[in-house]
């Protein structure tokens, strides 16, 4: 999969609240810096995010990607 590919399962997934599906596309010490909850672990933030979030919609609006490495970034609209 391409980084585009990658990061539009990402927001596939968060928006279904797989969060054990997401979490394999993140290595096992992945940090989240979220400016509600901090910076945390990946397993922690989405297990916390997951069940302070009863359903969400989420609205892709852009996708940044460096050429010359494995960075991406996402732009989107996400309601809960």
């Amino acid at each position: 999969m391409t980084k585009k590919e990658i990061a539009i399962h990402y927001l596939e997934l968060l928006e279904k609240g797989t969060i054990e599906q997401l979490l394999s596309l993140f290595n096992e010490d992945a940090l989240v810096d979220s400016p509600i909850y901090g910076l945390m672990p990946a397993n922690q933030f989405y297990h916390d995010l997951a069940n302070d979030t009863s359903n969400s919609n989420l609205k892709l609006l852009g996708v940044f990607e460096e050429n010359d490495s494995n960075q991406v970034a996402l732009y989107f609209n996400y309601k809960w």
